[in-house]
């Protein structure tokens, strides 16, 4: 038993909490701990399995990675996250640490089986591994010689069926906590229902565990979302809500390929240092697009939703989605990648009816028919030795959402999935064809994803299209009821609705259209010149040559009028009286 292993068994709590904050001032230079950390890792290192439910940026590695430096024995960290393993073990080696390793399909044969040498050899004490690894002998093998002391367990929601990334490697890691002779486990996401808590404690078949649950509030982040008319209107949206530069570095979410690259060469055009990340570009040019913007020699990358998850980048201060995600659990998770310093962060949603209806045409395409999951099990069937034992390619499967369908089968128990390398799947058929109960049951099953995903897109465009305080609807949605905030901290609909960027950029156009007309329109010919008309009155006066012409080309005839209002309202501007109105400038009040 180890030092702070016994400390923590044999003397009070007062104690081993100085002993910790000890061992944690010299690890890793942190004065205290954050929030839900300490009770993980008293939790982890007395033994007792633990469940960490924190927001992104509040600090979940470190409730393994203390552990694993205090305790005995080897700490396996399973994660889907390439990137983080790859960041959390460069710095721990950087920090003197030579006893971490990392076995992931970046690796050559070679550096895989130096890995495993020194796993099997014991001089390894922290494991940071792939769910698909645990498909290969050797790792298993490796892994099996040493003592594994704890299990961690990262994104634990893709654990659950009703987690918005499940993901089937994940189904069989009880099976592989039970080989490791029931480790000590702790599983952390930052995103999870009570449903889906209670789903992971479940199918991990945790022991009365720590619940470590600081809840989902992040108090730095500004929650937006800017109602564009069309697709059109949002290349023009974005560079206003970045024309502010203190709102860079900047993420903006895509989603597709094609949109990254549109995107990035519209933040270029505008002197904003930008480019696309997505999986069709080569890999070198991925990673030096990594390498800049963590360097700070990019201001923004515009990518797709994998970006960024596992990055430590502390100091984004934008992250916008350019379409609606799927789910609010998709949102939070990307957006929480603003702000995690600390300071203040925006996080920004562009919304369209019309993404709501593409989201929905996936839905409703990813619907799978009893022919089709014939077909699915039919094709697993072909390429099956005698013992029902298969091994197919993900590319290969008959159905939009491979994962979601084999995925079905096995909640329906006509397979059994084994842990399999990525882009694929293996296990064995619990028959040479799919019965009638099991094709009855899976029917059941692909009825009940179809309504979770019905459910999430409806919980997420309340989200969006709602009049309440977007932070109560996000943390409610999670189970949390949010402390209140002030106005000006909070969201751009809460209370007296704190002006976004984007609505003071609104207001300084509204204001440029009544200089360059001299104050000698109304409010009708501001917004037609405002929204990009271009009637022949308008055309004969000169108008759609004014700087301010269709800079407020996304918002229809009443949101612009309601910005003039606004302005009139507050004392900015002035409508003169008589039949035919103006707006002008309100005089500068008079001193004394």
């Amino acid at each position: 038993m180890s030092v702070i292993r016994a400390t923590l068994t044999s003397m009070g709590a007062g104690t081993a909490t100085t002993d910790l904050s000890a061992e944690l001032q010299r690890l890793f230079g942190f004065e205290r701990f954050r929030p839900g950390q300490r009770e993980a890792i008293e939790g982890t290192l007395s033994g007792r399995d633990v469940l960490a439910i924190m927001p992104t940026g509040s600090g979940k590695s470190l409730c393994y990675q203390l552990p694993a430096l205090l305790g005995e024995g080897v700490t396996l960290v399973v994660s889907p996250l390439i990137a983080l393993m790859q960041d959390q073990s460069a710095a721990l080696r950087a920090g003197g640490h030579d006893d971490v390793e990392m076995i992931a399909s970046i690796m050559t044969g070679e550096q895989v089986g130096v890995a495993l040498a020194r796993i099997a050899a014991g001089r390894a004490r922290l494991v940071y591994v792939a769910p698909e690894r645990f498909s290969s002998r050797r790792f298993l093998d490796a892994i099996g010689q040493a003592n594994v002391d704890r299990l961690a367990i990262d994104e634990a929601h893709c654990l659950s069926e009703w987690g918005h990334d499940f993901r089937p490697d994940y189904l069989r890691l009880s099976d592989v906590r039970k080989r490791l002779g029931t480790p000590a486990t702790l599983a952390l996401t930052a995103t999870a229902t009570p449903r889906v808590a209670r789903d992971i404690v479940s199918a991990l078949e945790l022991r009365d565990p720590v619940m470590a649950r600081t809840g989902f509030d992040r108090p730095n982040l500004f929650l937006e979302v800017l109602h564009v008319a069309g697709e059109a209107g949002k290349p023009r949206m974005l560079l206003a809500h970045l024309k502010d530069r203190k709102r860079l570095p900047a993420v903006v979410y895509c989603g597709r390929r094609k949109t990254c690259e549109q995107v990035a060469a519209h933040l270029l055009g505008d002197g904003i240092s930008a480019a696309p990340y997505h999986a069709g570009l080569p890999a070198h040019e991925r990673t030096a697009t990594l390498q800049q913007f963590l360097a700070g020699e990019l201001e923004a990358v515009a990518a797709t939703t994998a970006f960024g998850m596992g990055i430590d980048k502390a100091d984004v201060r934008s992250v916008v989605h350019w379409t609606i995600p799927s789910s609010p659990e998709e949102y939070y998770q990307q957006a929480g990648r603003a702000g995690r310093d600390g300071a203040p962060a925006v996080c920004t949603l562009l919304y369209t009816a019309a993404d709501k209806g593409l989201i929905a045409y996936f839905i409703d395409r990813a619907k799978l028919t009893e022919a089709q999951l014939r077909s699915v099990h039919a094709l697993l069937a072909a390429n099956a030795d005698p013992s029902g034992v298969f091994r197919v390619s993900e590319s290969d499967v008959p159905a939009d959402d491979p994962r979601v369908a084999v995925a079905v089968l096995e909640r329906a128990g006509a397979l059994e999935l084994f842990p399999a390398r990525s882009g694929g799947f293996s296990g064995r058929l619990a028959e040479p064809a799919l019965s009638r109960r099991h094709s009855a049951a899976a029917m059941v099953a692909m009825k009940r994803q179809q309504n979770l995903r019905w459910d999430r897109l409806k919980a997420i465009d309340r989200y969006a299209a709602g009049d309440g305080c977007r932070r109560a609807a996000l943390l409610g949605y999670f189970g949390d009821t949010p402390e209140p905030r002030p106005d000006e901290l909070c969201c751009d609909n809460h209370g007296t609705r704190a002006r976004s960027p984007l609505q003071v950029d609104e207001r300084e156009a509204v204001l440029l259209c009544v200089e360059e007309t001299r104050g000698a329109v109304g409010r009708t010919r501001l917004t037609q010149i405002l929204r990009g008309g271009r009637a022949r009155d308008l055309l004969a006066a000169g108008h759609h040559k004014l700087e301010s012409h269709a800079r407020l080309a996304h918002r229809n005839e009443a949101q612009v009028l309601e910005v003039i209002d606004g302005l009139i309202a507050d004392g900015t501007l002035v409508k003169t009286d008589g039949r035919y109105p103006v707006v002008r400038r309100a005089p500068p009040a008079a001193d004394g």
